[in-house]
């Protein structure tokens, strides 16, 4: 069972919409990310209403717009009466054929078109119970309705929208070509994929074209047979409810009275379950998140994983919605946002840029919500990306100039912080996953100062989001700060999860907060529309009352003045920083594009010499390498790795120096460092052995020549 994770804001609600009229609203369809909204009320009446910011709703009094900030409103556009003292029961829109499709409450089904507002009745849906329309950018777009064929039987009928603004005459805005039989009536109709699932008594069932071989030209390839499978007949407990994610060719099932299903186009579960704590009034999607609209709030869930990462306190206060246990609510098409509406209210949800999140994740320092966020935002992006050469071309332009988009600048922030918490391994694998315009390994020179001073000017500065500061700390400094930082908030197992209680109860009291004060201030702004303009000294009590509570909040002890950490445990964390950079150098060091190539190799070497791994450290200076000689040869030698200096020389074309630094180490006046690795260690230790080995084949590989007898009379 999947727990609650509702800690950060993914979704605002806002009111934008407060009737001034007995008219309920009873439908919502929700067109171009939110930008025009249509309402069916109880009189079969729809109306049109434009989503504006408050600040350009030009029928606003300047105080009140003032006051509402950059709240939405709708301003109505336009009326039509669709059915005649008949309540419009639902709506569904499908934009590419401009048209919207009406159901009355008593199953009469009307198109509407959204250029002329022209109403066309379609009676071959009389007695319609449920409409749908398939989710799709481009025509050919289909709808699906099921209508009554009988004492508890239905049928549901599969339309071809037509396009285009003439419904009179003989033409029809839509063309049967299909119809299913379904045994029981339908409650419930949606689409995922190019199946139809319907919500039945005691389950679901769906409709699916069936594979022909007949060749399209023959009737049966042209309308298509479809039949009806059953996805569940043991649900007799519930109400089913069904609903889609638009865009992803996924459903929503209601499967038990507190657990929702997101499923593929066959009805199967594509990720665990979504718990929660009561029976939902309606489902809705928009890009990664599911929400579940319920009495005690709005539930939003990341359906990548499956938990609840937002709880949204609302209360409907509706008698009809809490008579029906129904809460209209659509979204668009491109999961820009969800509208919901009571009878006299409309709430928009909109989605927090996903930029936004990430960042808010990072400065709580919630690495794997943030980096899921990151990695399943982009593998959506990358999926609506095929085939769209335009999204191709423009990424592939993106990289040929140096543009880094906002996941670059997320993936080298969360790496960045990463290092700060001294999770060295984790952070340096994220930076080495990013593209050079984006990240350059020369920007890890910071760390440490007594080795780079000579490079540290000429580093770039990239502060990306900033929260890192404008540089990385230096190692030693950054893992003091990190154990103090730990042993102020953690001393005890017992007192750590009780100060991550408080933090999480601290951060959803403050965001319970900002919802409230946000939806107040939007019923407030609706009310001062109605009426006249808000009063100064409300606002200004307000903002008192809220400034009052953030500062009441509970507050954690601050870091002691002094911190004495434990040398043997500082140590084992440089020494393991400075292993992490030094396998992270290695691997990006023979990548193109790299700045500072000399001072990587230089750093490098010091790092794999303070480590002891001597293998590295002679495989670094025997082979192609832009150390700076100098600054190499002095770390050699204060590491007591003479073979590597050696090594080194003849790398640099220094043959006589090297031949009689071997010879000094095979004499015994220089001393190698021990080491578990590298050539002494696989001699047992003998250096005099490797030294005359070396010097030999040296001298037998090149052009001078030494008296192999002097090396040996010095190694006797």
């Amino acid at each position: 069972m999947m727990q609650s994770d509702a800690t950060r804001a993914a979704f605002t609600l806002s009111l934008i919409h407060q009737r001034r009229d007995d008219r309920r609203i009873t439908a919502i369809a929700v067109l171009k990310q939110g930008q025009r909204v249509f309402l069916g009320l109880d009189n079969g009446v729809i109306e049109e209403h434009r989503c504006l910011q408050s600040s350009t709703a030009g029928a606003l009094p300047a105080a009140v717009a003032a006051t509402a900030g950059g709240m939405r409103v709708l301003r109505l556009l336009a009326e039509k009466k669709v059915f005649s003292k008949q309540a419009i029961a639902n709506m569904v829109l499908a934009e590419p054929a401009a048209r919207l499709i009406c159901m009355s409450a008593q199953g009469q089904v009307a198109f509407v078109s959204l250029e002329t507002f022209a109403v066309v009745p379609l009676p071959a849906a009389r007695g319609a119970e449920a409409i749908a329309v398939q989710h799709s950018q481009q025509l050919p777009v289909l709808a699906a309705v099921a209508v009554k064929a009988g004492k508890g039987r239905s049928k549901v009928l599969l339309f071809n929208m037509l396009p285009g603004t003439n419904t009179t005459g003989s033409h029809q805005p839509a063309v049967l070509i299909g119809q299913v039989s379904v045994p029981e009536s339908v409650i419930g109709i949606a689409w995922a994929g190019s199946s139809v699932f319907l919500a039945v008594p005691g389950g679901y069932k769906a409709v699916t074209r069936q594979q022909s071989t007949a060749a399209p030209q023959t009737a049966v390839a042209a309308t298509g047979q479809y039949q009806l499978t059953c996805i569940a007949d043991h649900l007799a407990s519930i109400q089913p409810m069904v609903s889609s994610v638009p865009g992803s060719g996924l459903g929503l099932m209601l499967w038990e009275e507190n657990m929702v299903l997101v499923t593929d186009a066959a009805g199967a579960a594509v990720c665990e379950p979504l718990q929660l704590s009561m029976t939902p009034l309606a489902l809705a999607a928009a890009g990664l998140f599911v929400v579940a609209l319920c009495d005690d709030g709005v539930h939003v869930f990341d359906r990548t994983n499956s938990r609840e990462v937002q709880h949204i306190d609302y209360s409907h206060d509706d008698a009809y919605v809490r008579l029906t246990q129904r809460l209209p609510a659509a979204g668009d098409a491109g999961g820009s946002c969800i509208c919901l509406a009571t009878s006299s209210q409309v709430l928009r949800l909109e989605p927090i840029a996903i930029e936004q999140q990430v960042r808010e994740l990072l400065k709580r320092k919630q690495f794997d919500q943030a980096l899921d966020l990151i990695h399943n935002t982009q593998q959506a992006a990358q999926a609506s990306d095929l085939g769209d050469a335009t999204a191709i071309a423009a990424d592939a332009a993106d990289a040929a100039g140096g543009r880094a988009q906002w996941h670059h600048i997320a993936l080298a922030q969360a790496g960045l912080l990463l290092l700060l918490e001294c999770e060295f391994e984790r952070g340096l694998q994220l930076l080495q996953d990013l593209p050079p315009f984006v990240w350059q390994p020369c920007q890890l020179f910071s760390m440490f100062p007594d080795i780079m001073a000579g490079w540290l000017p000429r580093v770039p500065v990239r502060s990306y989001w900033g929260l890192h500061g404008q540089q990385l700390p230096p190692l030693a400094e950054l893992v003091i700060d990190t154990l103090e930082l730990r042993a102020a908030t953690a001393t005890t197992p017992r007192q750590q999860r009780w100060r991550q209680g408080q933090q999480s109860k601290l951060q959803l009291q403050q965001e319970h907060e900002q919802s409230v004060t946000y939806i107040t201030a939007s019923k407030q702004q609706m009310a001062n529309y109605n009426s006249t303009a808000s009063s100064p000294d409300s606002r200004q009590q307000q903002h008192g009352k809220s400034s009052s509570s953030r500062g009441s909040a509970t507050s954690f002890r601050a870091l002691p003045s002094s911190y004495d950490a434990d040398p043997s445990v500082v140590e084992a964390l440089v020494q393991q920083g400075k292993t992490a950079v030094a396998a992270y150098l290695s691997a990006v060091r023979v990548q193109p594009s790299m700045s500072m190539l000399d001072g990587i190799d230089t750093l490098l070497l010091s790092l794999l010499c303070d480590v002891g791994d001597a293998a590295a450290v002679e495989l670094l200076v025997e082979g192609p390498n832009a150390a700076a000689a100098a600054a190499a040869a002095a770390t050699l030698r204060a590491a007591g790795r003479w073979h590597a200096l050696a090594l080194l020389l003849m790398n640099n074309r220094q043959p006589q120096r090297a031949l009689d630094t071997w010879k000094s180490l095979a004499a015994g006046e220089l001393v190698e460092s021990a080491s578990t690795t590298g050539t002494v260690a696989e001699a047992k230790g003998d250096a005099a052995a490797v030294a005359v080995a070396a010097a030999a084949a040296a001298m037998a590989a090149g052009p001078h020549r030494v008296s192999t007898q002097v090396l040996l009379s010095g190694g006797g």
